[in-house]
């Protein structure tokens, strides 16, 4: 894939690559996705969460969405977490040791 390419290595080592990679993959996934490919839609999520340094868990919570809902129903949820901390894009609101927040 293009992936391997040693232009697109050197594109992503790049000032900004990170940022031209991450979409680049979210981009092929939404490609492969909408021609029902999803495994390869599900590397390449992988792939763009990687380097965002980001991880997906989906969960799901019982509960009521609105205060008109008389009964809880079962709502799904998705809880994004920060894995790592790119030094280059540190302010002063990051969390500067590099653990995961929830």
């Amino acid at each position: 894939m293009l992936e391997s390419h040693p232009q697109f290595q050197k594109l992503l080592q790049s000032p900004g690559g990170h940022e031209f990679g991450a979409r680049f993959f979210l981009e092929s996934c939404h490609f492969h996705a909408t021609f029902f490919d999803f495994d390869r839609a599900k590397v390449c999520l992988s792939k763009a969460l990687e380097i965002l340094g980001l991880s997906l868990e989906e969960t799901g919570a019982l509960g009521k969405r609105t205060r008109f809902q008389e009964k809880e129903l079962a709502q799904m949820t998705l809880n994004i977490n920060k894995c790592k901390i790119d030094p280059n894009e540190q302010t002063d609101s990051d969390n500067r040791d590099g653990k995961v927040e929830e």
